[in-house]
């Protein structure tokens, strides 16, 4: 089965040979050769070192966008185009380079800030309603920019204050709007929170891409994308508990690999991915 096949095969739900999805954007300036300001400056050098980052660590997505700032900044310069300004418009740049030579062979993912997190950066104090028609208009901006680059899977990043409580009615009607924005292109939906998701699948997003390895996968969700140690052995010990305990119905289970930064341990990276590629179905 190719990389790209098992990305689709988890984006449907399919409980098949699990995908291996890391966060590689930390390590992509040590391979580019330079420092992660300088890379996201550049989108030569963006493209470059994600897509050398997942050919050394057999990834089965290319996956850039995982800073909730760039969002911030960018409408921060323009709440008409932030998909033109600042980070987001190398953001941009960095997903047509990548997209448009990997999606034969790679899955493709692109992420942003969620609208909750993004509401109070921009709008904070407000009620959230009021919030989030601050926000509507240029986070519809770069929802639709980022869906034409026909990725995979539209990631939607919150905060670690994001879900206090459960998502409101007004939240979700936020959601549902950039989902089906997001399901006009055929491209799956994501949610990566920081500090729970309690009450999230009410958002009816695809694929959760948990912040804790510890914790048994939620039900309410297509797919969810797994946190592994960086340790090998106890990666694959937790990775072959969690496949097993896969129930019929259950959400289908990918991997990433938790906490990566610029210094992270390359071999023991490449070991995981070993082991999860020999992880039958």
């Amino acid at each position: 089965m190719t990389a790209r096949a098992r990305l689709e095969k988890l984006l449907r739900g399919e409980q098949s040979k699990p995908a291996f999805v890391p966060m590689i954007e930390p390590l992509a300036p040590r391979l580019a050769g330079c420092s992660y300001p300088d890379m996201t400056r550049n989108a030569a050098l963006w493209s470059s070192g994600v897509q050398q980052v997942a050919k050394l660590l057999g990834a089965d997505a290319v996956a850039i966008g995982f800073n909730g700032t760039f969002s911030v900044i960018s409408c921060g310069d323009s709440m008409d185009e932030p998909d033109a300004r600042g980070p987001m418009a190398v953001l941009m740049d960095t997903a047509e380079r990548l997209f448009n030579t990997q999606r034969g062979s790679l899955g493709c993912i692109i992420a942003l800030c969620g609208p909750a997190t993004l509401a109070a950066e921009l709008a904070p104090g407000r009620p959230e309603k009021e919030a989030l028609a601050v926000i509507k208009a240029p986070m519809t901006r770069l929802v639709e920019a980022a869906c034409r680059h026909r990725p995979d899977m539209l990631v939607f990043m919150e905060g670690p204050n994001a879900f206090i409580q459960p998502p409101s009615p007004d939240l979700r009607r936020a959601y549902g709007t950039y989902r089906k924005i997001a399901g006009y292109y055929g491209i799956a939906s994501g949610l990566q929170v920081d500090g729970g998701h309690d009450g999230t699948a009410t958002l009816n997003c695809d694929v959760l891409f948990m912040d804790q390895a510890d914790q048994a996968p939620p039900e309410g969700w297509r797919a969810v994308v797994v946190p592994l140690p960086q340790q090998p052995d106890a990666a694959k010990a937790m990775a072959e508990r969690l496949l097993a305990a896969r129930k019929p119905g259950s959400p289908a289970i990918g991997f990433g690999i938790g906490g990566v930064t610029d210094t992270a341990n390359l071999e023991n990276l490449r070991t995981i991915q070993t082991t999860i590629a020999a992880l039958g179905a």
